[in-house]
Order: structure tokens, then C-alpha cells, then sequence
């Protein structure tokens, strides 16, 4: 929270020529002079396979079909009672094109060896840091709860709020499309509850 997040109204740029742009763009990315999101096309040179073969570097959400999951892998899948076999996942990917990428992290691609082939559409922004109080507010808290024995809850408090503000951050809040509240444990148990977990009782 402590880095640069994106303020002020954002200005939208498509570029004719995706290939050009990504040559006349590169060195502004990867010297951290640009703050924007990036829609490009990103590919791992063939030279670092290897390298990347335990671990792809790029993640990307895609239809899975039946016919590409492996045998070994469908019927654990099965045999676990996962009902969801198939459909939209994270992958770990080689490629990608058309991906939304925030420019630190196609900097550090791009300083692991990625190639930059295009780019179709920049959004900017103005960086600013402004979460920095709350960030200063949290570590104190809990400098203060090391210090002083009696001070220990207030600390605890604020590692949960440091914590949980972070958490809801990286929500993805677009899936919330129907929220209910309940104080009966019933009702959240049957909706939560996935195959091989078991509800816990009062």
C-alpha cells in the first residue's frame, strides 16, 4: 500500500500500429517512466522455456475444455467430488495477447527476459502514494504494542485492520453480485461448504 496508485481521471490512448508502439514505448516501461495499464501482447522467447517450464510466468483466466484436462487429473478430480471440472481458470501461461497488464509488473517481465510484441491500448494515470498515513498509522500501532506490554491488544487491533485493508484491496468485488447478512450459522455453512471440507459445529 505504501506504492504508487493510480489517481486523478484517466486518459485513454489506442494505437494504430500495435508492433511500433511497443518499440517506442519499451524504454519508458522498463525505466519506470510510465504509470498506466497497459492491453499488449507478451510472449517468453523460446530461450527461456526452460527456465520458466516449473513455473509460467504469466497468469491469464481462460475456458478450460474437457478435452485438454489431462486423464490422470479429470478423474481426481472426479474421485474428490469437484463438480467443476471444466469452465473459465488461472493459468500459467508462455503468451498472452490482449492482456491488461499494470506497468511495474511488464517492467519486471520485461527485465526477465519477456518480449514486449505489442501494444494495442494505454490507460494513464497520475501515481501518487495515497495510502501512506494509513500505512504510518499501522506500524506505529504495532511498534507501540512491542514497547509497552499493556499497549499489546492496540497493536493486534491494527495488524487486523492492516491486514484486512489489504485483503479488500485485492477483492475482486465484480464477483459480488448478491450479498444477504445472517446471524444463523446455517444457512452460511451449506452455501460455503466444498467437497472433503467439513462444517464446523458450535
Amino acid at each position: 500500500m505504501l506504492n504508487d496508485m493510480r489517481c486523478g481521471k484517466e486518459k485513454v490512448i489506442d494505437y494504430e500500429d500495435p508492433v511500433l508502439a511497443a518499440i517506442e514505448l519499451k524504454n519508458a516501461i522498463v525505466n519506470g517512466k510510465l504509470f498506466r495499464f497497459v492491453k499488449c501482447k507478451l510472449a517468453t522467447p523460446k530461450t527461456l522455456w526452460t527456465k520458466f517450464e516449473k513455473m509460467p510466468p504469466i497468469f491469464v483466466n481462460r475456458e478450460v475444455l474437457e478435452a485438454t484436462v489431462p486423464k490422470e487429473m479429470l478423474d481426481y478430480l472426479i474421485r474428490t467430488g469437484w463438480k467443476r471440472t471444466t469452465g473459465k481458470k488461472l493459468l500459467g501461461a508462455l503468451e498472452a495477447d490482449e492482456i491488461l497488464l499494470y506497468t511495474p509488473l511488464l517492467r519486471w517481465y520485461t527485465e526477465h527476459g519477456l518480449e514486449l510484441q505489442a501494444v494495442y491500448t494505454i490507460i494513464e494515470y497520475q501515481p501518487g502514494k495515497i495510502l501512506a498515513w494509513f500505512v504510518d498509522e499501522v506500524t506505529d500501532a504495532r511498534r507501540m504494542g512491542d514497547t509497552d506490554i499493556e499497549k499489546a491488544i492496540f497493536a493486534e487491533v491494527f495488524k487486523l485492520l492492516g491486514n484486512s485493508s489489504y485483503g479488500k484491496m485485492i477483492e475482486t468485488l465484480e464477483k459480488h453480485t448478491n450479498v444477504s447478512y445472517t446471524k444463523d450459522e446455517k444457512p452460511w455453512a451449506a452455501h460455503y461448504t466444498q467437497p472433503g471440507l467439513k462444517t464446523l459445529q458450535k
